[in-house]
């Protein structure tokens, strides 16, 4: 994974790369109670912390003279490098992207050539705290449709996308499952037919979901329950939006649909994505931080 970014320092937009470090090489994506998700991620500011500790005279990287380039510079130490590694760089990682400013103005910032070799999206949105006159505040998800857009129209070859939504401050749980926010992930999943996609919500916000009840065992499945074996699946095989509360047997993949009648074809996949805790879950935090 690679983190692509924009940082405002001395009163400029400044570009940050990295490779993630956020999880453990033995961690795989199909691992749902491991992997963290982006919205712990911290690779950025810790870039930016060990850019302070290079500039000081007394750490031993800098008195040895001794500095490691990465992908970047070596991409830019020659041209032949950079024509023969640039695609390979966007096509072949997942690339994560924090910076707000970045995702709005993506075609304008990043090449198309670049955009369009992008095989695995992470992003990270985070809601505006409004506050209005009378002192109430609300919070607004106005600027994630621009953001989806942006990914739908320039973004032909994304087969994996995750996305992570923040809301701070907001403990209700309401302000983001009755907004705007998940109908335009229904339509930007319409739009792109992606078998890999993973939606993390604010925990507030995810303890509200209403799941569909009973538990309805797929028979192709094998019997589980509980919060290590299940995750919330966000259906739209009908024209109304369903959360069900599906096994992670096939996770990252769809789950198979359901329901499943009569001579019915019992091994077709569900269209939709996964709904995750993110942001503020105690549970998550201590043992799946995430999901791929």
């Amino acid at each position: 994974m690679l983190h692509i970014d924009l940082v405002q320092q001395a009163g400029a937009w400044q570009w940050r790369g990295i490779p993630c470090g956020r999880n453990h090489p033995a961690w795989k994506l199909s691992m749902p109670w491991h992997w963290r998700g982006p919205w712990i991620d911290e690779c950025i500011k810790q870039m930016e912390e060990d850019r302070h500790r290079r500039s000081d005279p007394n750490e031993p990287a800098v008195r040895s003279g001794v500095y490691d380039i990465g992908v970047m510079g070596f991409l830019l130490s020659c041209r032949q490098a950079y024509m023969e590694g640039v695609e390979v760089l966007y096509s072949a990682n997942c690339i994560s992207i924090y910076s707000e400013p970045l995702l709005l103005h993506l075609p304008r910032l990043i090449p198309h050539n670049r955009l369009a070799s992008i095989t695995s999206l992470e992003l990270t949105v985070q809601a505006h705290r409004i506050e209005k006159d009378d002192g109430t505040v609300y919070f607004n998800m106005d600027h994630l449709k621009p953001i989806l857009d942006n990914i739908v129209k320039y973004c032909p070859s994304l087969r994996k996308f995750y996305l992570s939504l923040l809301v701070y401050w907001d403990r209700r749980g309401h302000d983001l499952l009755t907004g705007p926010a998940l109908p335009l992930l229904d339509a930007f999943w319409r739009s792109k037919q992606l078998r890999n996609m993973i939606v993390e919500l604010p925990e507030p916000h995810f303890r509200a979901l209403k799941t569909a009840r009973p538990i309805i065992q797929h028979p192709r499945e094998a019997p589980c329950s509980g919060p290590g074996k299940r995750s919330d699946w966000r259906a739209l095989d009908s024209k109304e939006p369903q959360v069900q509360y599906r096994s992670l047997e096939r996770y990252p993949s769809p789950p198979l649909k359901l329901p499943v009648g009569d001579g019915g074809e019992d091994e077709v996949e569900s269209a939709g994505y996964w709904l995750r805790e993110g942001h503020g879950g105690f549970e998550h935090l201590i043992s799946n931080c995430g999901a791929h």
